[in-house]
């Protein structure tokens, strides 16, 4: 019998049939069956493309639309963490990839979770409220704030996940391997302070930061960057975090008797402190310095010389950033923003 089922003579067959010629006459002209003409004609009658494939009866899918939707909604109200926690429990007939294939079909994909601070509800509203206090302030009146804040960077923590490039065979060839020592060789304690004029002093800070502490490194070193800086106190806004030492009554009457202004600044809200940004730009700078520090000693004057690394144009995008992360925490309702 011959072949019908070409791309040419399934638009022949399609053509002639729609023009009313019988399929007896068809199969005459093409050498077919009749019965051929008919079923071809069926499958392909309306079609424009007859290169493609129709979609036929096949298997049915073990998951339908709703089944998909509601593994979506287990996986975003976390009723189940991951893919295989979801087949374990609520879908044992179909296996992990077939659940998984679904997934990206409608567009969710794993990712590793992005760490947040807790917000809780009362300082969601705190939170909201700030907002709402500079909701109209521009770039130029934050010029007028530094940010100050402590830090701890390891003398190995700037050496974490490191990739390689290597054979197979070589995981353990010492130009592949990660050097790494107990307790991470020692920490260094930092207190840093960034305007818009530039980044201020950078403390070393042994021992455990205290009221008393805190206040002498501000009678130095906070009032001898406004100096370094040409900035004006009587301009100035101090901002810092709500740590008990900050809000501390040592602390509270230094600033009084200086007339310095503090900007108040809401708990657990580091996506609205720009400092943040300037720690990691720190340790992604430190980074770079060969040899890597083996020392307390060396990974302080690594810091100071990634403090001094910082650039200008760094440091105008991150003030620059302020009135849009004012802007995302309204919109975001109080609650965590991607700053």
């Amino acid at each position: 019998m011959v072949r019908l089922d070409t791309p040419t003579k399934r638009a022949r067959i399609v053509t002639l049939k729609d023009r009313g010629v019988s399929s007896a006459e068809i199969a005459q002209e093409l050498g077919g069956s009749k019965s051929q003409v008919n079923r071809l004609y069926r499958k392909w009658k309306g079609k424009k493309d007859f290169y493609g494939k129709t979609s036929g009866r096949g298997r049915k899918p073990k998951l339908n639309p709703r089944d998909v939707r509601y593994a979506e909604r287990l996986l975003r109200n976390n009723k189940a963490s991951d893919v295989m926690e979801l087949r374990d429990r609520f879908f044992p007939h179909v296996s992990h990839s077939t659940l998984r294939r679904n997934l990206h079909a409608v567009g969710l994909r794993g990712f590793r979770r992005r760490k947040v601070p807790l917000i809780t509800k009362q300082n969601r509203l705190k939170r909201i409220e700030w907002a709402g206090l500079f909701r109209d302030w521009t770039v130029e009146d934050w010029k007028d704030v530094g940010f100050a804040d402590e830090s701890n960077y390891g003398v190995f923590g700037c050496r974490n996940g490191q990739w390689t490039w290597r054979r197979p065979g070589e995981a353990l060839d010492w130009r592949s391997t990660e050097k790494t020592v107990k307790h991470r060789g020692g920490k260094v304690c930092l207190w840093g302070m960034v305007t818009a004029y530039g980044v201020g002093r950078l403390v070393r800070i042994h021992g455990n930061l205290n009221g008393e502490l805190l206040v002498q490194i501000m009678e130095e070193d906070l009032m001898g960057s406004l100096e370094d800086l040409e900035i004006d106190p009587n301009r100035f806004y101090y901002a810092h975090d709500n740590d008990r030492k900050n809000t501390g009554r040592l602390v509270q009457n230094w600033f009084t008797e200086k007339n310095l202004t503090q900007l108040k600044w809401p708990a657990s809200s580091p996506d609205m402190n720009i400092q943040e940004h300037v720690w990691a730009e720190l340790e992604a700078i430190a980074r770079r310095y060969e040899p890597a520090p083996r020392t307390e000693d060396e990974m302080w004057e690594v810091l100071q010389w990634a403090w001094s690394e910082i650039s200008d144009e760094f440091i105008a995008s991150l003030y620059a950033s302020l009135p849009h992360r004012i802007k995302a925490l309204t919109q975001a309702k109080g609650w965590n923003t991607k700053y």
